[in-house]
C-alpha cells in the first residue's frame, strides 16, 4: 500500500486515525509529534507530509503574513519556520497560536483585508485571551 505524500489532519481524532490506517502502517499514528496531534485537538488547521530526507513536515495554514508556517523536528525539538526564515521553537500548541496572533499584530493595519482574524484563528485567539480588537 503506497503512503500519499499529504495527509489532512482532521480535528475529529478518531477519523484522523482510521484515515491514517487506510493509507499506511499503524506505525505512522504513533509517529506524529505529541504537541502536533494537541494542537489539532485544538483546532489548529495542520497539514503533514513526510518527506523522506526530512521526516514528518507538518503545515499550518491561513498564518498571517506568511501564508503558511511549517514546522519540523530539528534536533528533537519542534521548530516552526515563517516567512523569512525565521524559526520559534514550538513546546505546546499555544506557542503556535501565540506565533500568528504575533504575525497578526504586526500586519493587521497594513492591508484592510487583514484586518480581522479568520474565524479559525479568532476562535483561537479567544481560547488563549489574545485580543483582536
Amino acid at each position: 500500500m503506497r503512503l500519499p505524500q499529504t495527509i489532512e489532519l482532521s480535528t475529529d481524532l478518531h477519523w484522523r486515525i482510521n484515515y491514517i490506517q487506510c493509507y499506511a502502517p499503524l506505525i505512522l499514528v504513533t509517529m506524529i509529534n505529541k504537541i502536533i496531534e494537541e494542537s489539532i485537538k485544538i483546532g489548529i488547521p495542520i497539514k503533514c507530509e513526510y518527506v523522506p530526507s526530512r521526516g514528518f513536515v507538518y503545515e499550518v495554514d491561513d498564518f498571517y503574513k506568511s501564508g503558511t508556517i511549517s514546522i519540523e523536528e530539528e534536533g528533537g525539538k519542534l521548530i516552526a519556520t515563517a516567512r523569512y526564515n525565521e524559526k520559534t521553537e514550538i513546546n505546546e500548541p499555544k506557542d503556535i497560536v501565540n506565533l500568528n496572533y504575533e504575525w497578526w499584530c504586526f500586519s493587521k493595519d497594513r492591508f484592510n483585508g487583514w484586518r480581522k482574524p479568520s474565524e479559525t484563528w479568532e476562535k483561537l485567539f479567544d481560547m488563549y485571551g489574545l485580543d483582536c480588537a
